[in-house]
């Protein structure tokens, strides 16, 4: 929790605190991207090889992985920043202490993610009782079969140690021109979304509690924040059109959560509309979180939304039911999905 906090009934209860943690060349250009739009709460640390490049970030905390190559930087072999990784945990876990949520975000399939999100994802994991997201793109089919590889393997390593990892196929993140302007900008939209979502008080409010639930029931995630200027149903539909949501295994979700930002002049029949939506799409199984914020708000109207998929997250669920005394939902047999707010 935030140095704010006070003291309920001998608990101390305060703001939601995030730390994102940008790996290697795509995460630390994706946390730029973000600079002056997070909220207070939410901390961008970036990470990297490349002490060039870190001197450049705007991010004001940096954690420098320095390897033994002459130049710095990891040439796309994962082995050097794993090694550089490991020397740096202690960095690493003063960088995100108090955190009640860390994301790790970066491009797999060169060197300095590739070695260094394991490495990260398992010491964190082991450390500290936070929910952990991982983030990251997935090289093109095209690229060399050992960039594949490096990916495939990264990613096998971190899912037990994760409470959700969202993958982003680089192929798929801009489904219009596949311009590298557009996938940056889906993909830093999207996870700011997720920190507006959780950081940000809303008139119906989704907390860390509901984010908690949400993640113990799948492993695998989809995440995707839509913006229309034409309204709610218009970003709906875009949303459920989306090649990354077309991709989602949604016949094995387990839960969404979903919610309206900017929502200025949106009524709740228009939010019944929009959930129902999603229902259709989805198990009668499928928990669905739904969270509203009517204020106005500079970014526009945004429809973030969050979801889990196949079986459930062993390391997420024994956290949650540490944190909130879990007890297991009973779920109706009716045709339609079960919604909580």
């Amino acid at each position: 929790m935030t140095s704010d906090a006070v003291q309920v009934g001998g608990v101390a209860v305060g703001r939601i605190r995030a730390t994102i943690l940008g790996l290697g060349g795509t995460g630390v250009n994706l946390l730029d991207l973000l600079h002056g739009r997070l909220p207070p709460t939410c901390v961008p640390v970036a990470v990297d090889t490349d002490l060039e490049r870190l001197q450049t970030s705007a991010c004001l905390k940096k954690v420098f992985l320095q390897t033994s190559l002459r130049w710095g930087g990891a040439g796309h072999d994962p082995l050097h920043a794993r090694r550089a990784a490991e020397q740096a945990k202690s960095s690493l876990l003063e960088a995100v202490s108090g955190s009640d949520l860390i994301v790790i975000l970066g491009g797999l399939g060169g060197g300095t993610a590739s070695g260094a999100a394991p490495v990260i994802s398992q010491f964190l994991s082991s450390q500290l009782s936070s929910s952990i997201l991982g983030m990251f793109t997935l090289p093109l089919p095209q690229e060399n079969p050992i960039i594949q590889d490096q990916a495939a393997y990264a990613l096998a390593e971190m899912k037990p140690k994760l409470d959700l990892l969202i993958t982003f196929p680089n192929g798929y993140c801009a489904p219009h021109d596949g311009s590298l302007d557009r996938c940056n900008s889906m993909l830093s939209e999207s996870l700011l979304g997720l920190v507006d979502l959780i950081c940000s008080p809303c008139d119906v409010n989704l907390d860390l509690a509901d984010l908690g639930h949400c993640l113990a029931r799948g492993s695998d995630g989809f995440l995707l924040t839509q913006s229309s200027p034409a309204g709610l149903e218009v970003a709906v539909r875009a949303l459920l059109n989306h090649p990354l949501w077309l991709r989602f295994n949604q016949a094995r979700a387990r839960s969404l959560m979903m919610c309206i930002l900017g929502g200025d002049g949106v009524t709740i029949a228009q939010a019944g509309t929009s959930l129902e939506m999603f229902a259709n799409q989805l198990p009668a199984d499928c928990l669905i979180y739904w969270g509203f914020d009517g204020r106005p708000d500079p970014k526009g109207l945004r429809l973030v939304c969050l979801a889990t998929a196949g079986p459930a997250n062993a390391r997420a669920l024994d956290r949650h039911r540490a944190f909130c005394d879990f007890r297991p939902l009973l779920v109706s047999n009716t045709p339609t999905a079960h919604v909580l707010v």
